[in-house]
């Protein structure tokens, strides 16, 4: 995660929440570009579109959460090719969020199809699964996912030899609803998250990688220099470009909530005590997310353990 310094996108970034009109989207976008690094270049599988042929592939780190299944999405919509990623290193609630991770990308990949099969329409998702609208927004079929998302990398990045003890491990003093942002800080998180997945792009000529990080993240390692240090690092070890986007740092959860709101957001999953596979509704990120869907506007489907 990473903190806009000036609440805007950082100048190499994509911007996912310009317009979802498939004319828009560009062959390049601000230095998002097509970087050619001889016979390993990634490029877009056969058989999608012109448009996103012409685009290069991202690749995301997928949590499951709401911000990164978001981004995933988003990507697709605005016709980027995306390689999603999961680190495993075991915590607690990582089993409930891979499968998670794997509903939510069936369901994205069904959208996909849905709108390569040439569906007229997909309504935003409102109240019992009818169409809804928005701030006067109509989500058409042009703000459905439409490129291709390749099959989930999971990596093993065990810490049990760095966290020990530690809530995120044992379970025991998982901070609750009442507590502050700072007591859910994992040391070096992103650093831990994004050396694999790099080095797995770096081999195989994808140069971007995206995070879901939001305006406003407190964190140490998330803050504009650490990427920036930290991706020339790699780089530097990989030889080859690297290049770290943050496509969400000018948002807020509740507005990137507002632009996923024709995705399956329900299917996501933020909780860090989860009852049985479900959101316990008690943790300090279940409230995080109550409260982020409640400012949004937007309706909760997810289904809390507590049926709160």
């Amino acid at each position: 995660m990473i903190a806009a310094n000036d609440g805007q996108p950082p100048a190499d970034d994509l911007f996912i929440d310009r317009r979802d009109d498939p004319g828009e989207v560009p062959q390049r976008h601000h230095s998002v570009d097509v970087v050619e690094h001889g016979p390993q270049t990634q490029t877009t599988p056969t058989g999608g579109t012109d448009s996103e042929r012409l685009l290069p592939t991202i690749g995301v780190l997928l949590s499951g959460g709401l911000d990164s299944c978001v981004l995933v999405g988003r990507l697709s919509v605005l016709g980027y090719p995306v390689q999603p990623f999961y680190v495993r290193c075991g915590l607690t609630w990582e089993p409930a969020e891979l499968a998670a991770v794997e509903r939510f990308l069936g369901a994205l990949r069904a959208m996909v199809a849905t709108v390569r099969d040439g569906a007229a329409a997909l309504p935003c998702r409102g109240e019992k699964g009818q169409a809804a609208r928005i701030e006067g927004e109509k989500c058409l079929v042009e703000a459905a996912p439409r490129a291709e998302i390749g099959p989930l990398v999971v990596f093993d990045q065990p810490v049990a030899d760095l966290y020990g003890g530690h809530w995120s491990r044992t379970g025991v003093g998982v901070p609750d609803a009442l507590s502050a942002d700072e007591d859910v800080f994992l040391p070096g998180r992103n650093a831990l998250l994004l050396v694999k997945p790099a080095l797995w792009c770096a081999q195989r000529g994808i140069t971007r990688i995206a995070s879901a990080v939001l305006k406003g993240n407190p964190f140490a390692d998330a803050t504009d220099e650490f990427f920036s240090v930290f991706g020339r690092a790699l780089a530097l070890a990989c030889g080859t470009p690297l290049r770290f986007l943050r496509p969400c740092a000018h948002l807020e959860k509740a507005a990137l909530i507002r632009l996923g709101r024709s995705l399956p957001l329900e299917l996501s999953f933020s909780c860090i005590a989860p009852i049985d596979g479900r959101h316990c509704g008690r943790c300090n990120k279940c409230a995080e997310r109550r409260h982020a869907f409640a400012a949004a506007g937007v309706a909760d489907r997810t289904d809390y353990a507590c049926g709160c």
